[in-house]
């Protein structure tokens, strides 16, 4: 989350898991033998999901602790501040949140308000409210780049995803990659037919095979393959205000190696939802890859 103030910035890190099966409260006594069977394997499934996130939660403060960076973990009850905090960001500015209801769904206690969804923009909580994404990742990666976010000069939420790639999966994406280049390059050989530069190589074909067998190389040493999405939520009163914020949230982004960002546009209700920890299925193809 960043604020108006360079010296007021509160950093979270959220470790979520997407669930195995859909879990419900339902006594299983009051069901059928086979769904009551179902009921009792998804809890099962579900606490062992409790219990996987708890040790990858373990393992990315010890990683953030070798870098000098010490984490706390959140109670149940400041979890659930943060996240109507969130869930909330204009409203919460002027109250405090509720208290956490165990007796009820935690999406039906999280929005407080509903809202007006516009082509580029959404009205919420009296204001104008918008989210942009990054497009085009920055040409090079620098650490220091996220500085040029955290100090933009009004109320914003950045959000940083990262979601890991199974190794499968990553191999399996390298290798369509690597087919479909094959696969253009006959084509654009059957195209130019007899032509004499027919038998020319085409250079941007060449550059991506090269990043394909560079990607694989790097992979089988052991670096992963993570998709990265950014998003940014800022909000304004009137529209004037609003559109000046935009253009100053875009000229950071493309001071950032040469970035760019993009206004969410008739989505703007699902971007904004997908800020929020646990709904990253609904970012959508704003995901970029990044090997670490």
């Amino acid at each position: 989350k960043g604020s108006a103030s360079p010296r007021q910035r509160e950093l979270y890190c959220f470790v979520s898991t997407p669930p195995a099966l859909k879990f419900s409260h339902t006594n299983p006594s009051l069901l059928g033998r086979r769904a009551s069977k179902m009921l009792t394997k998804a809890r099962e499934l579900h606490a062992d999901r409790l219990h996987q996130v708890n040790r990858l939660a373990k393992n990315v403060s010890r990683s953030l602790l070798t870098t000098g960076i010490a984490a706390t973990e959140l109670g149940s009850q400041e979890l659930f501040a943060i996240l109507w905090r969130l869930a909330n960001p204009v409203l919460s500015r002027r109250l405090p949140p509720p208290s956490y209801r165990a007796d009820l769904t935690l999406r039906s206690q999280l929005f407080a308000s509903g809202l007006v969804n516009e082509v580029d923009r959404f009205q919420r909580e009296g204001h104008l409210q918008r989210v942009a994404t990054l497009k085009l990742p920055p040409r090079q990666l620098v650490a220091t780049q996220v500085l040029e976010l955290q100090s933009l000069p009004f109320h914003h939420h950045i959000v940083v995803t990262l979601r890991r790639v199974s190794d499968g999966d990553a191999l399996k994406r390298v290798e369509t990659n690597r087919r479909q280049g094959h696969e253009l390059n006959r084509v654009l050989a059957r195209l130019r037919g007899a032509d004499r530069h027919a038998s020319l190589p085409d250079h941007a074909l060449l550059q991506q095979q090269s990043d394909v067998n560079d990607v694989l190389a790097r992979l089988n040493q052991g670096e992963r393959l993570y998709d990265v999405a950014l998003q940014i939520w800022f909000s304004a009163k009137t529209e004037d205000e609003l559109d000046k914020q935009t253009e100053i949230v875009l000229s950071r982004f493309r001071a950032c190696a040469q970035a760019e960002g993009a206004v969410e546009e008739l989505r703007g209700r699902f971007a904004f939802l997908s800020m929020l920890p646990g709904h990253h299925g609904l970012i959508g193809e704003r995901y970029h890859p990044f090997l670490a």
